[in-house]
């Protein structure tokens, strides 16, 4: 108890090598006591690189896998995958914190980063269903922009253009300032071309144009406007019915 107290009074005043060391020196020396596992997790979080400290992360809920110091190093763990790109990895993490964590907002927290790394994965269907039983089961979630935009994204890319139009016309309306509304009105313009609706996609794209010169959406705008007589997608030709 004393050296853990020594070391956060150390990572305090910003001495993060000297708090390491004695961190590492608790948890060599006596690693059968209850500071164990949290100076692990400490030393840990003192590594500038995401790698080295999944790995020392990863390391601990392995020796510790009951330990609250486990239940934070999963959260930690799934928090680096994510930015690290690393979605099935964020996903599994995540997984197994939500069955140890019994806070409500951090479960919440992590079900919608799984969520997210599903739609970040490709596993779209998944994603979806997460996303419905999110908004269904939590109502400080049913009107999120986070949750909607990302629902409407998996949407669009399963090519269920009515429900993502759906979900995207409500972001454009609940939340007119977000700072994604470039990317809500191309949304839409593709919703609009995929189900059929040249006029209205045109509009949307002409909007975006004209009221976001500066974003970067605007130059796929402005080329699907030059397109729009080519279809996104391969039209099917009607079945043969002639026997």
């Amino acid at each position: 108890a004393a050296l853990l107290a020594e070391a956060r009074d150390k990572l305090a005043e910003g001495e993060e090598e000297v708090a390491r060391e004695l961190l590492l020196r608790l948890s060599r020396e006596l690693p059968e006591t209850p500071e164990a596992p949290r100076a692990r997790l400490l030393a840990a979080q003192t590594l500038p690189d995401l790698r080295r400290e999944r790995g020392e992360l990863s390391s601990l809920v392995a020796d510790y896998p009951l330990d609250a110091a486990a239940r934070e190093a999963l959260e930690r763990i799934g928090e680096i995958s994510f930015d690290l790109g690393d979605y099935d990895e964020c996903i599994r993490a995540f997984q197994a914190f939500m069955a140890l964590e019994t806070a409500p907002d951090r479960i919440r927290q992590a079900a919608v980063q799984t969520s997210i790394a599903l739609l970040r994965s490709g596993r779209y269907e998944e994603s979806v269903r997460e996303f419905q039983q999110l908004r269904q089961n939590d109502p400080a979630l049913e009107f999120t922009a986070q949750i909607l935009e990302a629902e409407a994204d998996a949407l669009l890319a399963l090519s269920r253009a009515g429900e993502a139009a759906a979900l995207f016309e409500q972001l454009e309306t609940r939340f007119p300032n977000d700072a994604g509304t470039a990317k809500v009105l191309l949304s839409r313009g593709l919703c609009a071309e995929l189900l059929g609706r040249p006029e209205d996609a045109r509009q949307f794209y002409r909007l975006l144009a004209e009221e976001k010169p500066t974003s970067v959406e605007r130059i796929l705008a402005i080329r699907r406007l030059e397109d729009l007589a080519t279809p996104l997608l391969p039209r099917i030709p009607p079945p043969n019915t002639r026997r």
